[in-house]
């Protein structure tokens, strides 16, 4: 099966949905079959897909799995396409309804051989579409990365390899959503800016395209369970494959091609351009986890001193003040 040829098939149909349905995409509707909260877009592409697996469509005699739904699956099938329909969903519904047009949600696609245990290096290909921009790029094993614009006709150019890292201060990016994250972001101790897009997707992605030396979320797993979702992790390894790029999975520190792939899991991960870009900033990451902090209080007449690790700083922090997911403030009556 060509996978790019399908890929670029179907991100095309799934562009189209966005622009017919305009303003109204962002509006939320019935949940998914599954209780997920969802938008008109989520539930206009779920729709085109499962209209796809059809006997003429274009995704017939592949198994399905959209995020939040029943999976479509067809016997002896020989492989599985796992689809996120928005990727930075939150964002894309407040940009949209607000005017703001900051938000850069993305659909994500990954396909992979169907096997009992498949890992992340065995994701056979995968792609990803800029809801707003139109801009998609897919990567397939062996049939390299191509980038295209809805805007140019959906013309396509092989991605080439190009780094960055060189100029003027590091472009470093993470996952600011996670606690664990903004915790550990100091430990990066000399001058780099900072990417964190609402898509996922896309906020990896620019590290294959080397627009960022590195990508982190979760250098301490031992402290947290938070990590990347595999959907989007899934989506990446074609491109650190067929472009450029390394991945680590830092609960194991071993590849993360070698981690068995989730599609709703999290994997904590570092992700670099090159595998020793990666040891630079683990070093450094390493040797200010083991600094001393001296933190003096006075109880009456009695100084009292207390010393201790960054490590064990960040993770009495992390445990104090713990994230109250979809905690927000109650609006006026």
């Amino acid at each position: 099966m060509e996978f790019q040829r399908l890929l670029i098939d179907v991100l095309t149909k799934i562009h189209s949905t966005r622009f017919l349905l305009g303003d109204r995409a962002a509006e939320e509707v019935q949940p998914t079959a599954r209780g997920k909260r969802q938008s008109r877009l989520e539930e206009g592409i779920i729709s085109l897909l499962f209209m796809e697996t059809g006997e003429r469509g274009l995704l017939h005699g592949l198994n399905v799995v959209a995020e939040g739904n029943d999976p479509i699956k067809f016997p002896g099938a020989a492989h599985t396409m796992y689809v996120d329909p928005v990727d930075g969903t939150a964002g894309f519904a407040r940009s949209i309804e607000s005017g703001v047009e900051t938000s850069d949600p993305a659909t994500v696609i990954s396909i992979v051989s169907n096997r009992e245990v498949v890992t992340f290096g065995e994701v056979v290909a995968s792609g990803g579409l800029n809801l707003r921009s139109g801009q998609m790029w897919i990567a397939a094993d062996g049939e390299g990365a191509l980038v295209g614009q809805a805007q140019t006709g959906w013309t396509f150019a092989r991605i080439e390899p190009i780094r960055l890292y060189n100029r003027h201060s590091p472009l470093l990016a993470s996952e600011f959503y996670r606690l664990i994250n903004r915790l550990t972001m100091f430990l990066i101790n000399q001058p780099v800016e900072w990417s964190d897009f609402h898509s996922s997707f896309l906020n990896i992605l620019q590290v294959p395209l080397g627009k960022a030396d590195c990508f982190f979320n979760n250098v301490l797993p031992d402290v947290s369970n938070e990590g990347q979702r595999g959907h989007e992790l899934g989506a990446i390894m074609p491109f650190l494959k067929e472009v450029q790029g390394y991945a680590m999975d830092t609960h194991t520190m071993r590849p993360l091609e070698e981690t068995p792939f989730t599609f709703d899991g999290m994997t904590p991960v570092v992700i670099g351009v090159d595998k020793a870009t990666i040891r630079y900033y683990w070093k450094m990451i390493q040797e200010n986890l083991y600094k001393r902090i001296v933190v003096a209080d006075r109880d009456g007449d009695e100084e009292i001193i207390c010393e201790m690790s960054a490590r064990e700083v960040i993770g009495l922090l992390y445990k104090t003040i713990s994230t109250q997911r979809w905690s927000l403030r109650p609006l006026a009556e």
